[in-house]
């Protein structure tokens, strides 16, 4: 839409809305301990750019557990949830979606990568008491994570 209908550069638009201070963010120890239990390669796949995901990564002190970031200039700029971005997500690192797991913080995100066969976790803050369902996630009890 910015790109199409105002000539925006999504360089630009990437760099402005990036520009977040990180400062809040304190190591996560036990984040830290929980990811390097996961078995296997593990990747960041993100909306948002690599810069970005790596002052976060660095902040929480996790960057060492990930391999890799997959990040909306790696999705050709479409983002999540559309299916192809994790297609080629897939098919750049050599992922078996069958035996690979995706873990979101957004029910829609999870749609996608169930469909292609990935195990999918939706992660909810801890002291979380209430969801609150958007118009965009499934009606049904029966969802796919």
């Amino acid at each position: 839409g910015l790109m199409a209908e105002h000539g925006m550069r999504p360089d630009d638009y990437l760099e402005f809305v990036h520009q977040i201070d990180h400062s809040p963010l304190e190591p996560n120890h036990a984040l830290g301990a929980a990811i390097e239990k996961l078995p296997g390669r593990k990747f960041i796949l993100t909306n948002g750019t690599r810069k970005h995901a790596d002052a976060i990564m660095q902040r929480l002190a996790i960057h060492r557990h990930f391999e890799g970031v997959f990040d909306i200039l790696a999705a050709e700029l479409e983002p999540k949830p559309s299916v192809r971005t994790y297609i080629r997500f897939l098919e750049r690192h050599g992922v078996d979606a069958t035996k690979a797991a995706m873990f979101e913080d957004l029910p829609h995100n999870l749609v996608a990568p169930h469909a292609l066969g990935m195990t999918t976790v939706l992660v909810v803050p801890p002291d979380a008491r209430v969801i609150l369902r958007g118009g965009w996630e499934l009606q049904s009890h029966r969802a796919s994570h």
